[in-house]
């Protein structure tokens, strides 16, 4: 028997649950965007889940970017940032995007090379942070300029405390400001 007849592209099982995160997907092509945490044992089918999301996400238009942690005991600071944001610019005309994002573009050099040259080192490592925190959520943004961005960090379980974090911090500016529709730097607080 053939493994390909075995297989099963269809989600079985798990109607509620895609419900529930095709609601928030919904949310968020409305502009109201949100934090989704998907948990559960090993094997019970997160990853499978998630992937559905992703291809209804991308039938209505949405960017979909995808990172994961890894297991193994010294993993990269923000790494699953790493993985999905360096996916996206390998699609992206960079000289177009460095001229969208100004001067962010030097503090995002720092963790990606092709976005040109890194800020000079300042002396205060915790507003060099800031700093590359919020050029990163500038870039995010951006990904979204066009409707809805679907950023999905696979394996939190194995985040590095700088991953953690740069995933607190988003979160909280997430919760507070989000993009206009048009995606120029209108904010809408709540």
């Amino acid at each position: 028997m053939a493994l390909a007849s075995v297989l099963c592209e269809d989600l079985v099982g798990r109607s509620a649950e895609i419900s529930l995160l095709e609601d928030a997907l919904l949310a968020t092509l409305r502009g109201d965007g949100g934090v989704v945490i998907v948990g559960g044992e090993a094997g019970m089918g997160k990853t499978r889940l998630v992937t559905e999301l992703a291809v209804r996400a991308r039938r209505r238009g949405c960017v979909v970017v995808s990172g994961a942690c890894s297991e193994a005991e010294l993993s990269l600071p923000y790494l699953p940032f790493l993985e999905a944001i360096g996916n996206h610019l390998s699609s992206e005309d960079v000289s177009a995007l460095r001229d969208r994002l100004g001067s962010a573009t030097e503090e995002l050099a720092q963790l990606f090379p092709q976005m040109g040259r890194p800020a000079p080192a300042g002396s205060d490592a915790q507003q060099a942070k800031l700093r590359l925190f919020e050029s990163i959520l500038l870039l995010l943004r951006d990904a979204a300029r066009s409707g809805a961005l679907l950023l999905v960090l696979e394996d939190l379980q194995w985040a590095d405390p700088a991953t953690r974090e740069l995933l607190d911090y988003a979160t909280r500016r997430m919760r507070c400001c989000q993009p206009s529709r048009a995606g120029g730097a209108r904010a809408r607080c709540s």
